[in-house]
């Protein structure tokens, strides 16, 4: 039951309170709506967004282009793909786990089928990572590409490339990644952890991994048939360059761990 009240029958300093407590009520909510609702990250250039959990960063655009300017010089030849955003919990620090890293390689998949992706990316060896790696390299960065191992890939049914990869370190490292078949080319989101005591919890991967999404214009559409062998050439080289550049991002850390040892 409502009762009505007379405002001219409170005092002005029980309205002045009544206030306050209405604002403090009012702030609490919006900063509880912020802390759920995550930020969404669009990259326009390449068709893509992500949704940052609570706590998440997207990464100073010079950090990411350092990152990139640095896989360029480690790199045998031209560089397919390139890093284009980086996310963790420190806007500068992008590389300290758990971070995100994604990259565009540029293809053209036109008349491809699920299966030749499937094939392309399991086609991808320890050899394939050492090769593609610049001559000028030190010695032990080739020992840590020639050791890295890229798990087998599949396609889910919503036509995503899940990868799972091991970077023996030290520190060793752990990751997952999912990619994105555009019409264009492929876009890949991988997540790097620590393998043996991980910083990250399987519930910040699996967030930003449901929510890593194409624009609606930009999803590539598989060819019809069981696979038209068109793993030769551009296509091949693009997919191993996609895999490698999963791989270089993390060996530049250990650059910075070995320099900072050595001084």
């Amino acid at each position: 039951m409502m009762f009505p009240v007379d405002l001219g029958a409170i005092s002005p300093m029980k309205m002045v309170l009544c206030r306050n407590r209405m604002r403090v009520v009012a702030l609490c909510g919006a900063l509880l709506a912020g802390h759920v609702r995550a930020e969404t990250y669009r990259d326009a250039t390449h068709g893509w967004s992500i949704d940052l959990p609570a706590g998440w960063v997207a990464g100073s655009a010079s950090a990411v282009k350092a990152l990139d300017d640095h896989a360029a010089s480690m790199y045998a030849g031209r560089k397919p793909f390139t890093y284009v955003a980086g996310f963790s919990k420190s806007r500068d620090a992008i590389q300290v786990p758990p971070y995100v890293i994604v990259q565009f390689t540029p293809t053209d998949f036109t008349g491809a089928t699920r299966e030749d992706l499937e094939r392309a990316f399991q086609a991808i060896g320890p050899d394939d990572l050492s090769k593609r790696t610049s001559d000028q390299a030190p010695d032990w960065f080739r020992d840590q590409m020639g050791k890295s191992k890229l798990g087998t890939a599949i396609l889910d049914p919503s036509n995503r490339v899940l990868m799972t990869f091991e970077i023996p370190g030290p520190p060793a490292i752990l990751g997952r990644q999912v990619g994105l078949v555009a019409k264009d080319g492929l876009v890949q989101m991988s997540w790097y952890d620590f393998a043996e005591k991980p910083a990250g919890t399987p519930q910040e991967f699996d967030a930003l991994a449901a929510s890593f999404r194409l624009d609606p214009d930009r999803v590539w559409t598989p060819a019809a048939g069981g696979g038209g062998g068109v793993l030769s050439g551009a296509l091949r080289g693009a997919i191993i360059g996609a895999g490698i550049g999963v791989v270089l991002t993390v060996v530049r850390v250990f650059a910075k761990r070995r320099k900072g040892a050595s001084a």
